[in-house]
């Protein structure tokens, strides 16, 4: 995996963009919770989007975990908070319409960082 830090990812307001290289075949976020709305949003330009397909976990995982073959069977799917255009966040530029506001499934809430990851068959 190739580690990548936007200069937006400390402010919730901005929406950060990062360009995927030719040929990815799984994307995994660490996201961090800081002390607001928890959620993440993200559409990639073909097609893919967050929904519940995308597995999620509030526990750290082991070494590895954000390689294309890591094993993620046993992570749970994804729960979708809510639409794209949802409050507190609105509209965020450059995401798709159909994506969805995810994060680690359960309450309470309480999490302040999940790990996230999508294969793309």
């Amino acid at each position: 995996g190739i580690q990548v830090v936007s200069e937006n990812d400390n402010d919730w307001r901005k929406t950060s963009s990062i360009l995927l290289p030719a040929g990815t075949r799984s994307v995994a976020l660490s996201c961090q919770d800081v002390g607001q709305q928890e959620g993440f949003i993200a559409s990639t330009g073909d097609g893919e989007i967050t929904d519940s397909s995308w597995k999620c976990s509030s526990e750290v995982p082991p070494s590895g975990w954000e390689l294309a073959d890591y094993d993620d069977t046993m992570w749970t799917d994804a729960e979708v908070l809510g639409p794209h255009g949802m409050n507190p966040w609105g509209m965020r530029p450059v995401i798709s319409e159909l994506a969805k506001w995810i994060w680690a499934p359960g309450l309470p809430r309480g999490d302040t960082t999940v790990y996230c990851r999508k294969y793309f068959a």
